[in-house]
Protein backbone atom coordinates (compact mmCIF):
# COMPACT_ATOMS: atom_id res chain seq x y z
CA UNK A 1 0.00 0.00 0.00
CA UNK A 2 3.12 1.81 0.71
CA UNK A 3 4.62 1.70 -2.48
CA UNK A 4 2.04 2.17 -5.10
CA UNK A 5 1.00 5.37 -2.70
CA UNK A 6 4.36 6.96 -3.24
CA UNK A 7 4.41 5.46 -6.96
CA UNK A 8 1.17 6.11 -8.24
CA UNK A 9 1.57 10.12 -8.26
CA UNK A 10 4.61 9.99 -9.26
CA UNK A 11 3.44 8.02 -12.60
CA UNK A 12 0.37 10.37 -12.67
CA UNK A 13 2.31 13.67 -12.20
CA UNK A 14 2.22 16.88 -10.04
CA UNK A 15 -0.93 19.26 -10.82
CA UNK A 16 0.51 22.05 -12.96
CA UNK A 17 -0.43 24.91 -10.99
CA UNK A 18 -1.15 29.08 -12.14
CA UNK A 19 1.15 31.52 -11.65
CA UNK A 20 0.75 35.39 -11.26
CA UNK A 21 3.02 37.64 -13.31
CA UNK A 22 3.70 39.77 -10.02
CA UNK A 23 4.35 36.59 -7.99
CA UNK A 24 7.96 36.93 -7.29
CA UNK A 25 8.02 34.57 -4.44
CA UNK A 26 8.62 31.62 -7.18
CA UNK A 27 11.64 33.69 -8.83
CA UNK A 28 14.40 32.55 -6.21
CA UNK A 29 17.54 31.01 -7.49
CA UNK A 30 18.17 27.63 -7.60
CA UNK A 31 19.95 26.05 -5.01
CA UNK A 32 21.13 22.36 -6.69
CA UNK A 33 23.45 21.45 -3.29
CA UNK A 34 20.88 22.10 -0.72
CA UNK A 35 21.97 22.01 3.00
CA UNK A 36 20.63 18.60 3.80
CA UNK A 37 19.69 16.57 0.90
CA UNK A 38 16.91 13.80 0.99
CA UNK A 39 18.90 10.85 1.80
CA UNK A 40 20.84 12.79 4.72
CA UNK A 41 17.27 13.33 6.58
CA UNK A 42 16.50 10.02 6.03
CA UNK A 43 19.75 8.62 7.25
CA UNK A 44 19.30 10.71 10.23
CA UNK A 45 15.91 10.28 11.24
CA UNK A 46 16.33 6.61 11.06
CA UNK A 47 19.65 6.02 12.74
CA UNK A 48 19.12 8.75 15.30
CA UNK A 49 15.72 6.95 16.92
CA UNK A 50 16.84 3.47 16.66
CA UNK A 51 20.27 4.26 18.01
CA UNK A 52 18.14 6.45 21.25
CA UNK A 53 15.43 2.95 21.54
CA UNK A 54 18.65 0.81 21.33
CA UNK A 55 20.43 2.36 24.33
CA UNK A 56 17.52 3.20 26.58
CA UNK A 57 15.99 0.05 26.74
CA UNK A 58 19.30 -1.78 27.22
CA UNK A 59 19.70 0.71 30.58
CA UNK A 60 16.23 0.16 31.23
CA UNK A 61 17.53 -3.81 30.94
CA UNK A 62 20.20 -3.71 33.27
CA UNK A 63 18.33 -1.96 35.65
CA UNK A 64 15.62 -4.15 36.15
CA UNK A 65 15.69 -6.35 39.19
CA UNK A 66 13.78 -9.00 36.54
CA UNK A 67 14.66 -11.02 33.84
CA UNK A 68 11.99 -10.98 31.66
CA UNK A 69 12.04 -13.49 28.33
CA UNK A 70 8.97 -13.59 26.04
CA UNK A 71 6.89 -17.01 25.45
CA UNK A 72 6.97 -17.95 21.38
CA UNK A 73 5.73 -21.05 20.44
CA UNK A 74 8.58 -23.38 21.99
CA UNK A 75 11.31 -20.50 22.21
CA UNK A 76 12.02 -17.79 25.34
CA UNK A 77 12.57 -14.40 23.62
CA UNK A 78 14.52 -12.14 25.92
CA UNK A 79 12.24 -8.77 26.90
CA UNK A 80 14.61 -6.70 25.61
CA UNK A 81 15.16 -7.53 22.08
CA UNK A 82 10.99 -8.09 22.22
CA UNK A 83 11.27 -4.04 23.06
CA UNK A 84 13.72 -2.69 20.77
CA UNK A 85 11.54 -4.51 17.69
CA UNK A 86 8.35 -3.05 19.40
CA UNK A 87 9.34 0.51 19.88
CA UNK A 88 11.50 0.28 16.60
CA UNK A 89 8.35 -1.04 14.82
CA UNK A 90 5.73 1.73 16.30
CA UNK A 91 8.29 4.08 15.28
CA UNK A 92 8.59 3.13 11.63
CA UNK A 93 4.52 2.79 10.86
CA UNK A 94 3.85 6.06 12.11
CA UNK A 95 7.29 7.08 9.63
CA UNK A 96 5.77 5.46 6.62
CA UNK A 97 2.54 6.73 6.88
CA UNK A 98 3.65 10.37 7.03
CA UNK A 99 5.53 9.80 4.36
CA UNK A 100 2.81 8.12 2.05
CA UNK A 101 0.36 11.84 3.11
CA UNK A 102 3.23 13.79 2.51
CA UNK A 103 3.68 12.65 -1.15
CA UNK A 104 0.61 12.15 -1.90
CA UNK A 105 0.00 16.21 -1.11
CA UNK A 106 2.72 17.51 -2.79
CA UNK A 107 1.59 15.54 -5.84
CA UNK A 108 -2.14 16.95 -5.38
CA UNK A 109 -1.36 20.28 -4.72
CA UNK A 110 0.91 20.98 -7.13
CA UNK A 111 1.99 24.16 -5.10
CA UNK A 112 4.89 25.50 -6.89
CA UNK A 113 8.76 26.10 -5.63
CA UNK A 114 10.25 29.55 -4.97
CA UNK A 115 12.73 28.82 -7.28
CA UNK A 116 9.93 27.62 -9.80
CA UNK A 117 10.26 30.70 -12.76
CA UNK A 118 14.30 29.84 -12.43
CA UNK A 119 14.03 26.18 -13.04
CA UNK A 120 10.80 26.09 -15.97
CA UNK A 121 12.63 29.03 -17.73
CA UNK A 122 9.01 29.53 -19.22
CA UNK A 123 8.46 30.21 -23.12
CA UNK A 124 7.21 33.43 -23.84
CA UNK A 125 4.55 34.65 -22.21
CA UNK A 126 2.09 37.02 -22.01
CA UNK A 127 2.59 39.72 -19.03
CA UNK A 128 1.27 43.26 -19.57
CA UNK A 129 -0.51 42.91 -16.85
CA UNK A 130 0.81 42.52 -13.48
CA UNK A 131 -2.18 40.79 -11.78
CA UNK A 132 -2.60 38.61 -14.47
CA UNK A 133 -2.41 34.64 -14.02
CA UNK A 134 -0.84 33.02 -16.37
CA UNK A 135 -2.74 29.15 -16.87
CA UNK A 136 -0.92 28.28 -20.38
CA UNK A 137 2.76 27.75 -20.80
CA UNK A 138 5.51 25.61 -21.66
CA UNK A 139 8.63 25.22 -19.57
CA UNK A 140 11.82 24.98 -21.64
CA UNK A 141 14.29 23.68 -18.49
CA UNK A 142 15.30 20.55 -17.50
CA UNK A 143 12.64 18.43 -16.94
CA UNK A 144 13.46 16.44 -13.41
CA UNK A 145 14.11 20.03 -12.03
CA UNK A 146 10.76 21.23 -13.47
CA UNK A 147 9.06 18.33 -12.03
CA UNK A 148 10.17 18.73 -8.72
CA UNK A 149 9.67 22.29 -8.62
CA UNK A 150 5.71 21.61 -8.12
CA UNK A 151 5.86 19.99 -4.94
CA UNK A 152 6.38 22.52 -2.67
CA UNK A 153 3.68 21.89 -0.44
CA UNK A 154 4.21 20.30 2.27
CA UNK A 155 7.75 20.53 3.37
CA UNK A 156 8.68 16.62 3.31
CA UNK A 157 12.10 17.41 5.13
CA UNK A 158 10.59 19.19 8.06
CA UNK A 159 7.71 16.65 8.47
CA UNK A 160 10.27 13.72 8.75
CA UNK A 161 11.99 16.08 11.17
CA UNK A 162 9.61 16.97 13.82
CA UNK A 163 8.02 13.69 13.36
CA UNK A 164 11.07 12.03 14.82
CA UNK A 165 11.63 14.56 17.22
CA UNK A 166 8.69 14.80 18.91
CA UNK A 167 8.25 10.42 18.62
CA UNK A 168 12.08 9.90 20.26
CA UNK A 169 11.15 12.54 22.91
CA UNK A 170 7.98 11.21 23.86
CA UNK A 171 9.30 8.12 24.07
CA UNK A 172 12.12 8.83 26.36
CA UNK A 173 10.15 11.06 29.10
CA UNK A 174 7.72 7.68 28.87
CA UNK A 175 10.47 5.09 29.07
CA UNK A 176 12.90 6.86 31.46
CA UNK A 177 11.47 9.87 32.94
CA UNK A 178 11.23 9.02 36.05
CA UNK A 179 14.70 7.26 36.88
CA UNK A 180 16.82 9.77 34.58
CA UNK A 181 18.31 12.64 35.81
CA UNK A 182 15.84 15.78 34.40
CA UNK A 183 18.89 17.61 33.17
CA UNK A 184 20.26 15.20 30.83
CA UNK A 185 16.79 14.25 29.44
CA UNK A 186 15.88 17.77 29.01
CA UNK A 187 19.11 18.40 27.35
CA UNK A 188 18.37 15.25 24.72
CA UNK A 189 15.42 16.82 23.90
CA UNK A 190 16.21 19.98 23.40
CA UNK A 191 18.78 18.97 20.92
CA UNK A 192 16.35 16.72 19.32
CA UNK A 193 13.88 19.29 18.85
CA UNK A 194 17.22 22.10 17.70
CA UNK A 195 18.28 19.36 15.06
CA UNK A 196 14.14 19.27 13.83
CA UNK A 197 14.06 23.11 13.53
CA UNK A 198 17.47 23.15 12.07
CA UNK A 199 16.20 21.08 9.06
CA UNK A 200 13.44 23.40 8.55
CA UNK A 201 15.20 26.20 8.65
CA UNK A 202 17.41 24.91 5.46
CA UNK A 203 14.69 24.38 3.45
CA UNK A 204 13.71 28.31 3.39
CA UNK A 205 17.13 29.34 3.44
CA UNK A 206 17.84 26.79 0.51
CA UNK A 207 14.63 28.47 -1.60
CA UNK A 208 13.42 24.17 -1.82
CA UNK A 209 10.52 25.65 0.44
CA UNK A 210 7.73 28.33 1.39
CA UNK A 211 7.68 29.30 5.28
CA UNK A 212 3.96 28.33 5.19
CA UNK A 213 5.32 25.11 3.34
CA UNK A 214 8.10 24.84 6.10
CA UNK A 215 5.65 25.66 9.34
CA UNK A 216 2.73 22.92 7.66
CA UNK A 217 5.26 20.44 7.64
CA UNK A 218 6.32 20.87 10.93
CA UNK A 219 2.90 20.58 11.71
CA UNK A 220 1.82 17.95 10.85
CA UNK A 221 5.04 15.43 11.60
CA UNK A 222 4.79 16.68 15.26
CA UNK A 223 0.91 15.78 15.40
CA UNK A 224 1.73 12.34 13.23
CA UNK A 225 4.11 11.70 16.22
CA UNK A 226 1.48 12.36 18.74
CA UNK A 227 -0.93 10.73 17.10
CA UNK A 228 1.68 7.02 16.50
CA UNK A 229 2.68 7.92 20.46
CA UNK A 230 -0.47 7.43 21.60
CA UNK A 231 -3.54 6.02 19.42
CA UNK A 232 -0.91 3.29 18.33
CA UNK A 233 1.73 2.66 20.83
CA UNK A 234 -0.10 4.05 24.22
CA UNK A 235 3.28 5.05 24.77
CA UNK A 236 3.03 7.47 27.40
CA UNK A 237 2.19 4.19 29.81
CA UNK A 238 4.93 2.71 29.13
CA UNK A 239 7.47 2.83 31.42
CA UNK A 240 9.80 0.58 32.42
CA UNK A 241 7.80 -2.00 33.95
CA UNK A 242 5.29 -2.04 31.07
CA UNK A 243 5.10 -4.32 27.84
CA UNK A 244 4.59 -2.79 24.55
CA UNK A 245 2.95 -5.61 23.01
CA UNK A 246 0.68 -8.51 23.84
CA UNK A 247 1.63 -11.82 24.92
CA UNK A 248 2.79 -14.39 28.12
CA UNK A 249 6.57 -13.35 29.42
CA UNK A 250 8.12 -15.68 31.56
CA UNK A 251 9.77 -13.90 34.42
CA UNK A 252 12.61 -15.24 36.62
CA UNK A 253 12.93 -13.65 39.86
CA UNK A 254 16.56 -13.38 41.69
CA UNK A 255 15.07 -16.20 44.02
CA UNK A 256 14.44 -18.58 41.10
CA UNK A 257 11.22 -19.18 41.10
CA UNK A 258 9.68 -19.42 37.61
CA UNK A 259 6.56 -16.88 37.28
CA UNK A 260 4.12 -16.78 34.45
CA UNK A 261 3.36 -13.11 34.01
CA UNK A 262 0.08 -12.34 32.33
CA UNK A 263 0.73 -8.76 30.67
CA UNK A 264 -2.01 -6.24 29.93
CA UNK A 265 -0.67 -3.86 27.46
CA UNK A 266 -2.93 -1.05 28.69
CA UNK A 267 -1.74 -0.37 31.56
CA UNK A 268 1.61 -1.26 33.59
CA UNK A 269 -0.35 -3.83 35.89
CA UNK A 270 0.74 -7.21 35.75
CA UNK A 271 -1.24 -10.16 36.93
CA UNK A 272 1.36 -13.01 38.18
CA UNK A 273 0.22 -16.54 38.85
CA UNK A 274 3.52 -18.74 40.69
CA UNK A 275 4.04 -21.99 39.75
CA UNK A 276 5.50 -23.26 42.96
CA UNK A 277 2.64 -25.33 44.46
CA UNK A 278 2.90 -25.28 48.91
Amino acid sequence: LATFSLLIPRWVGARKSSFACDDYSIRNPFVKTQTISAVAVILITLITPLLIILITEIIIDRISSRYLRFKFRSFNVPALLVHIIAFEGYFQLGYVMQVVVNQVTKYAVGRLRPHFLTVCVPAPYNCTAGDRFVYDYTCTGDTKDVDEGRLSFYSGHSATAMYTATFTAIYLHARIGYIAPRIILSTVQTLLFTGGLFICYTRIQDYYHHPTDVLAGAIIGFLGAIYSCFAWADIWLQRGSYSPVHGTIIDEEDVGIPTTVKVDPRTSVQEQTSTDQP
